[in-house]
């Protein structure tokens, strides 16, 4: 029987579940492939054999700005496929999902899905970094489903993150608010030379609705003008919890803004008693913000990342202008 590719519904939840083997509950799945600007339709395929969900795709469509121009991006999520249908089956999801936007892109993936991004004409092109800032090591350990050795080692890894406090610079003209539920997202205007994704209203409530954490928003002004919205997760493991700092809008080329506001965010997760926090960054900046307040950059929690780019428009952006950040696709939550 013919293999089908078909938009995913709602009616369709309890066979992907299945489909995962009881790895996602029905909630997660539910908010994992919710379309974020129109929550009564999915963002995912499924691949069907008669009435049997044989294989499911999500994904996530963003723009992306750089300069005065705007891109069209698409990230695949969560491709799953029945071991007996993995081959034809997995190619048609994927296929279908990059069809989606004027470029596709990857961030890290399975080893299998690695393997076979090439077929898609997924190219690499670096390895991005993850940042650490352990806060309480014995904690940490407690929290981790490693071996002891393993996670002796990991804490070493991070060692200088704990040893050395945080220390901000304060800078007038900076306000780092809590962002109340009922206040409307506001959209920025900036223009700068970094790529970087245009988080739209519907897309940080769906960040924010993630029912695996707990989530806080605040948003950032510096003299007067408006840069955006961060967000943090904290989830709880063995009782012990951890932080994320999911999402910084690209803030300017002043360290001392970037650097205060890395500080505010650590504090707060700090005093909710997070045994660690968790960052990545791309761009020049951030990284050395991040490094002047001693998070570890640690090389083997580096993550690939891979672009689709068949019409060259991505060409004169340089690699080192892409503001990644954990609000990519579904990488916000993952291995927190």
């Amino acid at each position: 029987m013919a293999v089908n590719i078909q938009q995913l519904k709602t009616s369709d939840i309890q066979q992907i579940e299945k489909l995962f083997k009881g790895e996602k509950s029905p909630d997660e799945i539910k908010w994992l492939f919710e379309n974020p600007d129109d929550t009564v339709s999915l963002n995912g395929f499924k691949a069907i054999e008669g009435e049997k969900i044989v294989g499911v795709i999500g994904y996530v469509i963003s723009y992306y700005k750089y300069q005065d121009k705007e891109f069209k991006g698409v990230i695949p999520m969560s491709w799953q496929v029945d071991p007996e249908y993995k081959g034809f089956a997995g190619v048609l999801l994927f296929k279908k999902v990059l069809s989606l936007g004027d470029f596709g892109m990857a961030i890290g993936g399975s080893y299998e899905a690695q393997d076979v991004y090439p077929v898609f004409k997924l190219k690499f092109q670096y390895f991005y970094n993850e940042y650490y800032k352990l806060i309480h090591p014995i904690r940490f350990i407690r929290s981790r489903q490693k071996s002891l050795i393993n996670n002796l080692g990991y804490t070493l890894l991070a060692a200088r993150s704990f040893l050395q406090p945080v220390r901000k610079n304060t800078i007038e003209g900076l306000e780092i608010q809590s962002q109340a539920a009922s206040n409307p997202f506001q959209n920025t205007d900036n223009t700068w030379d970094t790529m970087h994704k245009v988080l739209s209203a519907g897309y940080m409530k769906w960040l924010l609705n993630c029912p695996l954490v707990d989530s806080y928003s605040y948003t950032i002004s510096y003299k007067g003008k408006y840069l955006g919205i961060a967000i943090i997760y904290i989830s709880i493991l063995k009782g012990v919890r951890r932080g994320r700092i999911v999402h910084i809008p690209f803030l300017g080329d002043n360290i001392k803004v970037w650097t205060n506001v890395i500080a505010y965010l650590n504090a707060y997760l700090k005093g909710k008693g997070c045994c660690y926090i968790s960052a990545v960054a791309n761009t020049p900046i951030m990284k050395k913000a991040l490094d002047r307040m001693s998070f570890s950059n640690i090389r083997r929690q580096r993550k690939p990342f891979f672009i689709k780019d068949e019409n060259h428009i991505l060409d004169n952006i340089p690699l080192t202008n892409w503001h990644l950040q954990y609000s990519e696709g579904d990488k916000a939550y993952r291995n927190m």
